[in-house]
């Protein structure tokens, strides 16, 4: 759980009217949601085969279902 989460199935590129009738579903019991929104190329990077910083947006419970932990900084305080 602690590598990759604690979840037991994924769909992808699912639509929001999918994932709402999950979530009113009784036999659901958590729903996280992970949208792919790319990458940002970065500077001075330590590994310039890989200078890219893959970005994603997350809903609030992913945090507790994906193993995301912030290593420095802060998370994003609003959506702005």
């Amino acid at each position: 759980m602690a590598k990759c989460g604690d979840w037991q199935v994924a769909f992808f590129d699912a639509d929001t009217a999918f994932i709402q009738a999950q979530a009113e579903d009784q036999a659901v019991s958590n729903i996280a949601s992970f949208e792919d929104m790319g990458y940002a190329r970065l500077d001075d990077v330590k590994t310039p085969e890989k200078p890219y910083l893959f970005i994603a947006g997350v809903g609030e419970k992913t945090q507790e279902t994906r193993p995301i932990r912030l290593i420095s900084g802060r998370l994003p305080e609003n959506s702005t």
